[in-house]
């Protein structure tokens, strides 16, 4: 009985050291979506600055040439310059939105797996006091089935006659 108890315990133990890993890598995934989103922040921030660098050149090349960069093609170009480093820089900030979700879905699994593993050391502790407690009646129920065997002169044990040990 003192080893079912053991056992239980041993099990829940290790269940609750099982979830407070999965906590922990939770928490973990949570700073790598934090960082994720924090990193294309400063990625999509140097992106424009490149895209603002880029289209100052053009703007000093147009001038140099004596082109008005107010009209024209060359507004074109500028707006073509600004609506591409535009996209460059939202597909940065869709890219870390991306990534962050996979850490945050992750970190939510590894929460999930941590109230599952709560839920089996409960589980299992439970389940050890009711085999301790099955282990209790049982005996009660033999000891019981042969004080009335003796009692009452019932089965075997007490016929002369039986054959059986």
């Amino acid at each position: 009985m003192a080893a079912t108890n053991q056992q239980a315990k041993a099990s829940a133990a290790a269940y609750n050291s099982q979830a407070e890993a999965n906590d922990a890598n939770a928490r973990i995934a949570q700073q790598q979506a934090q960082d994720s989103v924090a990193r294309g922040q400063v990625q999509e921030d140097q992106q424009r600055q490149k895209a603002a660098r880029f289209k100052a050149q053009q703007k000093a090349a147009f001038a140099a040439t004596g082109v008005d960069s107010t009209s024209g093609s060359s507004l074109e170009v500028l707006t073509d310059t600004a609506f591409g480093s535009e996209m460059d820089a939202a597909n940065i900030r869709y890219n870390a939105g991306q990534e962050a979700l996979g850490f945050r879905q992750q970190a939510n699994n590894y929460t999930y797996q941590a109230r599952s593993d709560r839920a089996a050391a409960s589980n299992a502790k439970t389940a050890g006091k009711w085999q301790m407690a099955s282990t209790l009646i049982g005996g009660a129920t033999t000891i019981a089935d042969r004080w009335n065997k003796k009692k009452y002169g019932i089965g075997w044990d007490n016929n002369p006659n039986s054959n059986k040990p």
